[in-house]
């Protein structure tokens, strides 16, 4: 990116966001899409999402979007399969 710490960090703060933010997001973005693929399972999912034990994804999850991974996982595939 062509930017030191500093720079990143005080660009971030005018756009009234952190690193952990943008990260969080990002990470919340591919599960669910991660999650929409049935064959990827919820330890490849966190592996990939660069979290180092699967209940710690679970949890995350959870505090992002109020579903387990499963559940959400469930969901998509009720929606899937009604629209059919």
């Amino acid at each position: 990116m062509a930017l030191s710490k500093r720079s990143l960090q005080r660009q971030l703060s005018e756009e009234s966001t952190s690193f952990k933010d943008v990260l969080n997001a990002t990470r919340q973005q591919l599960a669910q899409h991660y999650l929409s693929t049935a064959s990827v399972s919820q330890v490849e999912i966190a592996y990939l999402l660069g979290f180092q034990e699967v209940n710690s994804f679970i949890r995350a999850f959870k505090d992002w979007t109020g579903n387990t991974p499963a559940a959400y996982r469930h969901d998509l595939n009720d929606l899937v399969n009604t629209a059919h």
